[in-house]
This record gives structure tokens, sequence and C-alpha cells, in this order.
């Protein structure tokens, strides 16, 4: 996994960024097919200098697999808590993209099983073996 970060009105310091890489783990455990390398780009960000209060840090992560891209975005109090919600948005992402494929792979199984049924295909000796 090859993460770039880049950070806008804070400083980088190493424990934010081991936070980010073990949740960003936790993330990639749930990615099954990789066509390539996982490249994830991630911006951490104050949002405004003067505000002390609300939701003032942001963090949004985007994630390429191949040809398909998947992003969060989260606004937040603190910093972690952002990045904490981001990885809870892009792990409802993740499982609902799986979720919205198996569906669609069994329901297209299923239609050719009863074309194979009513007969209008007919099974060759090549798909029996």
């Amino acid at each position: 996994m090859n993460i770039t970060t880049k950070t806008t009105n804070i400083d980088l310091t190493p424990d934010v960024s081991d936070y980010l890489a073990r949740k960003l783990a936790m993330i990639e455990k749930l990615i099954e097919e990789r066509q390539g390398e996982l490249i994830v780009h991630a911006v951490l960000a104050r949002t405004t200098e003067h505000h002390r209060a609300g939701d003032v840090f942001k963090a949004e992560v985007n994630i390429n697999i191949g040809n398909r891209h998947i992003n969060a975005e989260a606004e937040r109090d603190t910093l972690y808590a952002a990045i904490d919600q981001v990885k809870d948005e892009l792990t409802r992402e993740i499982k609902s993209n799986k979720e919205k494929r198996l569906s669609v792979f069994r329901r297209g199984a299923a239609r050719l099983k009863r074309m194979i049924k009513s007969g209008k295909i007919k099974p060759t000796q090549e798909l029996n073996q």
C-alpha cells in the first residue's frame, strides 16, 4: 500500500502518521481484489485558523484500486476522530460495493440457470467437463 499524505495548516507528527497508517491497514484487509497496487491519497487539514470549537479538523482519503475509486471525507473536532470517521465510511462503502457485485453475479447466475432449465440454452459438452 502506497500512502501519500498532504497536510494543510497542521504539522504531520509521527503519531498522527502512524495512527493513519494503522487505520488504513484495517481498510486494506477488506479489499479482496487487487488489480495493481493500492494507492491511497490522504489529506489532513485544519479548516480554520481562528475557530477553537466545533468541527475544525478535516480528513479526506481517496483510494485507487486498479480502475475503481473510493473516497471518504469527514470533519470533526479532533483529527483522530476525523480519521476514525473516514475509516468507518470507507469500510461501509467497501462492504456495500462487495454486496452489490455479489448480488449482480447471483442474479445473472440464476437467470442463466432458468434459461438452461427452460431449454432456451443448451449446455454444451465443454461446460459439463
